[in-house]
This record gives C-alpha cells, sequence and structure tokens, in this order.
C-alpha cells in the first residue's frame, strides 16, 4: 500500500510541476467506502463529493488506487480497507461509475487481451474487444485486469478499456459491459 501512495504523490508532484494543480487523495479522502473486510475488500459505493469539489475548481485528483474505508462500530472509527491484487482497477472503474462516467480505461504495460498468454503462445491473438460475459467465464482469467473490476463494471454500465501505457496510440481492448 505505500507504493501506491508514493506512485500517487509522485504523479501529483508531477502534475503542479509541469503547471497543472493536482492534489494526492487516499482511497478514503476520495471517499471509496467498501465491506467491513480488511483485505480482499469489495467497493460498496464511492461519495464523490471531495473528488467533485476539486474537479470544479479545476484540481486534478489524484487518487491511489487499491484501498478504501469502513467505519467500525465498535471502534467508533474509520478504518482502512485493501481492495486486493489488482485493486486499483476496481478504484478507477467505482470513480468512473461515481463520475457518471460510461467508459473507464485502464492503461498497462500490455496493449490488450488475448486469447491466450502471448508471452507463451505464438498463436495468441489480440481481440479489439469482447464481451464481459465471455470474459468472465475464461478460466484462467486474465491478469491484465481484475475480475472484481470486471463485475462491479457490468453491475454500474461501465466499458472498459485496457490500453497500452506505453504507446497510446495502440487501439487496446474494450470490455463490454453495458447492456
Amino acid at each position: 500500500m505505500s507504493g501506491e501512495l508514493r506512485a500517487n504523490a509522485a504523479l501529483a508532484i508531477a502534475l503542479v510541476a509541469e503547471g497543472h494543480a493536482a492534489r494526492s487523495l487516499t482511497g478514503r479522502e476520495a471517499g471509496i467506502v467498501t465491506d467491513k473486510r480488511h483485505v480482499g475488500a469489495l467497493v460498496e459505493r464511492v461519495e464523490i463529493g471531495h473528488v467533485n469539489s476539486l474537479l470544479e475548481r479545476q484540481i486534478v485528483p489524484v487518487v491511489a488506487g487499491f484501498q478504501g474505508y469502513y467505519w467500525d462500530e465498535r471502534e467508533q472509527r474509520d478504518e482502512v480497507s485493501i481492495l486486493g491484487r489488482g485493486g486499483s482497477n476496481l478504484t478507477a472503474v467505482a470513480l468512473a461509475d461515481a463520475l457518471e462516467q460510461t467508459e473507464c480505461t485502464m492503461f498497462s504495460n500490455v496493449d490488450g487481451i488475448y486469447t491466450k498468454d502471448p508471452n507463451t503462445c505464438d498463436d495468441a491473438e489480440k481481440l479489439s474487444e469482447i464481451a464481459a460475459d465471455e470474459l468472465l467465464s475464461w478460466n484462467p482469467f486474465p491478469q491484465v485486469i481484475q475480475k472484481e473490476a470486471v463485475l462491479y463494471a457490468c453491475e454500474r454500465g461501465v466499458d472498459i478499456w485496457i490500453r497500452d501505457g506505453f504507446d497510446v496510440h495502440k487501439p487496446g481492448t474494450l470490455i463490454h459491459c453495458r447492456q
């Protein structure tokens, strides 16, 4: 989790250095409310008020993925929760939905979703698009996207793009989650 926070702060600092107003936010500050699990938590809702306030003032909110919070009744305080491996995907989809977006783009170290692992299979083909239901049936599930993020996107009607973060001109793969 500290890596997420450091990278998050570094990106905000870099944006400010380039002349953009930016603010680094934890999952709590961004309003990512989860179920009551410390690890492997799922997003229940996003209290988007603070993020919207920053956007209205033209401040770029740089939100750390992977974590949120829940209210602990017994302790009477907020507790940090971890969204699990790939939780930044879930954070991005939840924020896209809370901001009423119909698409969310994930920039990765790959240029999309392949029919097989392209590192081990010469006949792997990159998909330009795939229905979420079909993707969710794959076993094993591709490691390029968190399964919980796809499920959340399907519940909320948010399509997901998987794009190459090193070459944004490559077309990527569209995961169709909207009905």
